[in-house]
């Protein structure tokens, strides 16, 4: 599945199978993606007052499940990320 974040005007679009690559240099640069966005969307959270849509659209997609599952990843530091993520 693929969600579609609305900023400024913009919309970015993300494939949550990304997350489920074979290849885990795929995997990390789409967890370092996502990582960026979370931290932007948290300050516009915070700032406005309004929620984390990013977060809400990465748990409606079935990211979640899959960052989640990538805590048992084989590489190290995809581990890591996943669960600074969550």
């Amino acid at each position: 599945m693929s969600l579609i974040l609305p900023r400024y005007g913009h919309q970015r679009i993300v494939s949550s199978e990304l997350l489920v690559a074979s290849d885990a240099e795929i995997v990390s640069v789409a967890l370092e993606g996502l990582e960026n966005m979370f931290k932007v969307s948290q300050v516009d959270s915070t700032t406005t007052g309004q929620p984390n849509f990013t977060a809400q659209a990465i748990a409606e997609c079935g990211g979640l499940v899959k960052i989640k599952g990538l805590q048992q990843h084989g590489a190290e530091s995809i581990r890591s990320k996943s669960v600074t993520i969550l």
